[in-house]
């Protein structure tokens, strides 16, 4: 009988290890709308001689234009920033294309970047480039930069609903199955994703988007719950 006794109670410890052990893993996503509220544009003039002085000179009137187009846009001064301008020296280059050492030229480049919160007014900025390359001014741009300073907030927002998301998806799964959602076991959270508004890009290391004003921070996690 003791023996007997022994038995049933190490089986009854075994089911009640297996029932402790069951778990259910569940993944919640959601997404947090935001809108852009910094626009950064970055214009680009370049100058070529044979000489650095004569590179320099040509640089220096192209910059002062650029100057002058920009303050246009109806900008306080300080929304634009110039860094110091780069050098390259330009090599002869032989029938294939090798260089033979012998310096044959100079090109500088200056940047200007624009940061203002102010966007449309930077919008309509950059479609009025032409106006400075009718000018004579070797200019190119880069593409409007739509940028949230809130991006922090509306990550942790996205994080809350997808958590809840996936406790509701657990709920609803073990309710339904007649059992009793316990504890959270473990958490993961995946990478998150700035995308174009209710776009459904997504990338193994992320999206952060910068190219639309409007945009969605998609957060998803993977939570494992202990049933019973």
């Amino acid at each position: 009988m003791a023996i007997a006794l022994a038995g049933f109670a190490a089986s009854d410890a075994i089911i009640k290890a297996k029932r402790s052990s069951d778990t259910i893993s569940v993944t919640g996503s959601a997404r947090q709308a935001i809108t852009a509220d910094l626009a950064q544009w970055t214009v680009n003039v370049g100058a070529q001689a044979a000489s650095p002085s004569e590179a320099s000179k040509a640089l220096a009137g192209y910059s002062r234009k650029a100057r002058t187009f920009l303050a246009t846009g109806g900008l306080p001064a300080e929304a634009v920033t110039a860094p110091p301008f780069s050098t390259e020296s330009l090599e002869e280059r032989r029938s294939d294309g090798s260089t033979t050492g012998k310096i044959v030229g100079y090109r500088l480049f200056q940047s200007f970047t624009v940061s203002s919160k102010d966007i449309t007014s930077v919008e309509e900025l950059a479609g009025r480039l032409s106006e400075l390359l009718n000018q004579g001014v070797a200019a190119s741009a880069s593409p409007v930069q739509y940028i949230s300073t809130q991006l922090a907030e509306a990550r942790l927002q996205a994080l809350d609903a997808a958590t809840r998301n996936a406790k509701e998806r657990a709920e609803t799964i073990v309710c339904n199955l007649g059992g009793k959602l316990g504890k959270v076991r473990s958490a993961q959270l995946g990478v998150y994703q700035v995308v174009p508004r209710n776009s459904t890009d997504v990338s193994d290391y992320g999206i952060n988007d910068t190219s639309s004003r409007d945009k969605d921070v998609v957060s998803v996690v993977t939570l494992t719950f202990a049933v019973s």
